[in-house]
């Protein structure tokens, strides 16, 4: 008997479902990947209960489960679904890779899913200031303006098509070739779909703890060209979700934090260009939340929304898209003008507050 058939055989455990498909959902999906057999031992039973009483018809509920879990344990099992024909050729092999890898969000200084901070290599690495667009000379090319401009009229479909193939190219460079096949399958699976399911999907996948936002943001403060095929698709999508109609119930226009680590030469960088309008190329990550935002660095800066902005809001209170929630991120889209409007020091932590008021 298939390991579907096994779920469909099971017609009268099914009235259990809704009592107990939610607890065991929950400890799924909060398994965290470790090597403790113990854990492993009963998140495997879990499953095993959650498997056993649904239908096939609910099998996308049990994908939908599955793809709550982060790292490469998941990519593997995605990989590796319709190998298995019954849930006991499955259990071993789920054993043996949850032991080898640890999920990806461990990658960050070894935080767990559950992590009540920020993620540093997302939220604390210094932006590159540099001149507004407006103080650009014509002849000055930006990484996204310059996609757009070489890449006019492409349908949605062959934006995702290149952004796919991008990452792919990009993920075999870093030598995470499984990581990047993850998101182009996920990129291509939004062929033909309406434009809100893109930009959510889009946004989404950002979030997640992946070579993907890191190498982006990278690629934009140094203005790095040559991954302009690579990059240009996936950063002219992610950019242009900021002023889209999807995103105008999530428009955020109070007080953000972001956390640095900067040296003397920066802070009077900043000290210097106070009263000017300057930039971060890439996308900013921001906190609605203080507290969390100045645990890490020797700078806290302090963003708020010029009376004079063009725009209504400061950026997309992304939180409610995130694998990650509780950061409570805002995303600043790339290359957004600010004021440097002041510097202050802490008297008492020594920390540097830089006050930015976003244009």
């Amino acid at each position: 008997m298939s390991f579907m058939q096994e779920m469909e055989s099971n017609s009268m455990e099914t009235q259990q479902l809704h009592s107990s498909q939610k607890e065991a959902i929950k400890k799924i999906t909060e398994f965290l990947g470790e090597s403790n057999e113990t854990d492993i031992d009963e998140w495997l039973v879990d499953l095993n209960n959650l498997f056993s009483i649904m239908k096939f018809k609910d099998e996308t509920t049990i994908l939908e489960t599955m793809g709550k879990l982060t790292g490469s344990a998941l990519r593997w099992y995605q990989e590796n679904l319709r190998s298995f024909t019954n849930w006991n050729d499955a259990e071993k092999p789920l054993r043996d890779r949850f032991k080898e890898f640890t999920s990806d969000i461990k990658r960050c200084v070894g935080l767990s899913s559950d992590y009540i901070g920020l993620r540093p290599e997302r939220f604390y690495i210094p932006q590159k200031l540099v001149k507004s667009f407006s103080d650009w000379k014509s002849n000055d090319r930006r990484f996204i303006n310059e996609w757009q401009r070489q890449n006019r009229g492409l349908s949605m479909n062959e934006l995702l098509e290149q952004a796919a193939d991008g990452i792919i190219k990009e993920g075999i460079q870093l030598c995470e070739p499984i990581e990047a096949k993850w998101i182009a399958d996920e990129l291509l699976l939004l062929k033909n779909k309406s434009n809100e399911e893109i930009e959510k999907r889009v946004v989404s996948i950002y979030t997640r703890e992946s070579f993907l936002y890191r190498l982006v943001n990278a690629t934009l403060r140094e203005n790095d060209l040559s991954k302009l095929y690579n990059l240009g698709a996936f950063c002219w999508l992610l950019f242009h979700c900021d002023c889209s109609s999807t995103f105008l119930s999530l428009g955020y226009a109070g007080k953000l934090y972001r956390g640095a680590q900067l040296d003397k030469d920066t802070i009077e960088s900043y000290r210097q260009a106070i009263g000017l309008v300057k930039t971060w190329d890439a996308f900013s990550s921001t906190s609605k939340n203080r507290k969390k935002a100045e645990t890490f660095g020797n700078t806290l800066f302090i963003i708020s929304l010029a009376k004079s902005a063009k725009y209504r809001y400061s950026g997309m209170d992304i939180s409610s898209l995130s694998l990650y929630p509780d950061e409570e991120e805002v995303l600043i889209r790339a290359s957004r003008n600010f004021f440097v409007d002041n510097i202050e020091q802490d008297n008492v932590t020594g920390k540097y507050l830089i006050y930015l008021s976003l244009c």
